[in-house]
């Protein structure tokens, strides 16, 4: 894979992220977590963070940083889950990846991340997509 340069790679607009994972206080049923984020150049890479709105509204906010390799996004991420809901205010962190499609309104992989079972440590997986919304705002 090719290195993009970030000087010509640009993200504009609002995104939909969405990410899914098992919820360990409900039989572990897939639950998702939503978010409409902007995502703007940092440094050697990107930061995408969320909006008010869907998640921010009940209190929640995520922050990722990812670099871009040809069509291979890596990063980390931080979520500060709502103080009202199921995870009490609990601040998540982890890494992904993600492959990004061709036009780059897209992109779609998996994210891991550390967490308790019953009180257990272990680490957890799901999948995550990034897609554009509207490209104007």
């Amino acid at each position: 894979m090719t290195t993009v340069n970030s000087d010509t790679l640009d993200f504009p607009g609002i995104w939909a992220c969405r990410y899914w994972y098992p919820n360990t206080k409900h039989d572990n049923r897939e639950d998702l977590s939503e978010y409409r984020v902007r995502i703007d150049r940092h440094d050697n890479g990107y930061v995408m963070h969320s909006l008010p709105g869907k998640g921010e509204a009940d209190g929640s906010q995520m922050e990722a940083r990812f670099t871009v390799d040809g069509i291979l996004v890596t990063g980390t991420f931080m979520e500060g889950t709502s103080p009202s809901g199921d995870w009490v205010g609990m601040t998540y962190k982890g890494a992904f990846q993600l492959l990004m499609n061709e036009d780059r309104t897209r992109m779609e992989g998996k994210w891991v991340a550390a967490g308790y079972n019953n009180g257990n440590p272990t680490t957890f997986t799901g999948r995550w997509e990034i897609v554009l919304e509207d490209k104007n705002r």
